[in-house]
């Protein structure tokens, strides 16, 4: 695999180098960061619309997935304009930051989110695909900056001064290109062993079964 051929001192605490040709920015310097908020629950009404509401247990269901295209929950018009909710664009980064910290999907589709995230839309600078990949690269680092004493947090004021890596546009979506069809191999390669897998322990599963009802004569067996 071939490597740049020359490197700089990135500016990021947890990253040594970065290529020459690439800057190093503040996440709120290359993308507007939104939180999410909850309609009041005891108002029935604003949970019988159409806009897709995404809390975290959305987002855990994708099992890795990049996009999110709906959610179980969906609200109204009213419910946004009574509540800190916010309708957010088609092809918003969402990230879990609250509790579950770390997870990441981009919205194919408006959708708005609960308090348990925040929310990047990505400016001219950024390509909102590599900034999801970023944001997987860097998981146990957001975890660490989390505080709090009921469950860890990771503030919208902690995220916009996170820094990232800055290819030029073209060069983050051939990163963005290269990682979705590497990740798809491997996670093919995962899918066929984890398969591998489930047929083994049905196999030991049948074999215990059939030992202890007499269905196999295990007299002359090692």
């Amino acid at each position: 695999m071939r490597h740049y051929p020359e490197y700089k001192e990135s500016g990021i605490e947890w990253i040594a180098e970065i290529p020459a040709h690439w800057e190093s920015k503040k996440l709120g310097h290359v993308s507007t960061i939104f939180k999410g908020g909850t309609p009041k629950r005891n108002v029935d009404r604003y949970f019988q619309g159409d806009l897709p509401w995404a809390r975290p247990i959305d987002i855990t269901a994708l099992q890795g997935a990049m996009y999110i295209q709906d959610t179980e929950i969906h609200i109204t018009e009213e419910a946004l304009n009574n509540s800190a909710a916010k309708r957010l664009p088609q092809g918003t980064v969402l990230l879990t930051s609250r509790a579950t910290i770390g997870e990441t999907a981009i919205t194919t589709v408006p959708m708005a989110t609960n308090q348990g995230f925040a929310n990047f839309v990505c400016n001219e600078q950024l390509f909102n695909v590599y900034l999801a990949y970023y944001l997987q690269a860097i998981k146990e680092l957001l975890i660490s900056l989390g505080s709090g004493s009921t469950y860890l947090e990771v503030t919208k004021g902690t995220l916009v001064g996170v820094r990232i890596p800055l290819p030029p546009l073209s060069e983050q979506t051939q990163i963005a290109n290269f990682l979705d069809h590497k990740t798809e191999q491997i996670d093919n390669l995962i899918a066929i062993e984890n398969q591998k897998i489930e047929l083994l322990k049905e196999y030991r599963q049948s074999l215990i079964s059939e030992a202890v009802t007499g269905k196999i004569d295990v007299r002359n067996e090692p």
